[in-house]
């Protein structure tokens, strides 16, 4: 199986092609969801002159961060965030 499973190309509007750009996308995005943010920005003609890629890799599994358990980090982060305001309102609205 390839490492691609589909590129999205958008040509240069001036029909001058002065260089190419190659965008990727992130974990579970695709290159059809970065060529459309990316066409908002051609709307003004910014990026008129190049060529511009937007490869889709396949899909596979993977353990990010060596298998860190990043989301359980996050929720104790985002408990104790939640206490500390809850704290912090209550002294204020004793005041």
């Amino acid at each position: 199986m390839s490492a691609i499973e589909r590129i999205e190309i958008t040509k240069p509007k001036s029909g001058t092609n002065t260089g190419t750009v190659i965008f990727l996308h992130g974990s579970g995005g695709t290159g059809q969801s970065v060529k459309e943010w990316i066409d908002m920005l051609r709307e003004n003609e910014t990026f008129s002159h190049l060529k511009i890629l937007y490869p889709t890799a396949s899909m596979r599994p993977y353990t990010p961060l060596k298998g860190e358990e990043q989301l359980n980090k996050m929720k104790e982060e985002c408990d104790q965030i939640q206490r500390s305001m809850k704290e912090k309102m209550k002294r204020h609205n004793s005041i």
